[in-house]
């Protein structure tokens, strides 16, 4: 049941400064992405976030040079959606790598909550057709005005499971989404 239904994928790259991929993916940032999407908070089950342009070639390659949440957006999702199953992302986890017990960080926030947590999946196919527009500079007084697109797509999510193979997402799985 967790890992298959009701989706929205998030293209945070959009969002994320080019020239940093160990990027932290903040309360702040979610929370000003979450309020442009006109979805009823019950009705948020799932939520995949892209936070990569491509999909790394060499994927049995590891790097601490990935996006990861922090500990309050992880609190953030956990709690802000009441009906909330899973969350995913593109990278090869939600916590930093050096984020250690990973219980006491993002991984524990979701397992406190029961949410399923899917990592390293391959967004490159996913195709979006919703955009929100809103303005990054949180700073009123300030003369420069940089606003941005934020991607989102709903769909159907579906998660097969094979614990004997390697598989283009998270090992054991294959994950398909969808659009609606």
């Amino acid at each position: 049941m967790q890992y298959n239904g009701d989706c929205i994928v998030i293209m945070l790259e959009t969002l994320l400064p080019d020239s940093i991929n160990n990027f932290t993916i903040s309360k702040e940032l979610l929370e000003n992405v979450f309020k442009k999407i006109e979805i009823p908070k019950e009705e948020v089950f799932r939520i995949i976030l892209k936070t990569r342009k491509q999909h790394p070639t060499n994927e049995m390659e590891w790097t601490n040079d990935f996006c990861h949440l922090s500990k309050e957006a992880s609190h953030f999702l956990a709690h802000e959606f009441p009906n909330l199953l899973l969350i995913g992302i593109d990278t090869p986890s939600i916590d930093h790598p050096n984020k250690a017990p990973i219980i006491e960080h993002s991984h524990g926030e979701f397992w406190n909550q029961r949410v399923a947590i899917l990592e390293n999946l391959n967004l490159s196919k996913v195709v979006v057709v919703g955009t929100l527009m809103f303005n990054l500079n949180h700073d009123e007084s300030s003369h420069h005005n940089h606003s941005s697109a934020c991607l989102f797509q709903r769909g159907y999510l579906q998660t097969i499971f094979n614990p004997l193979q390697t598989c283009e997402d998270a090992i054991g799985c294959f994950v398909w989404f969808y659009p609606y």
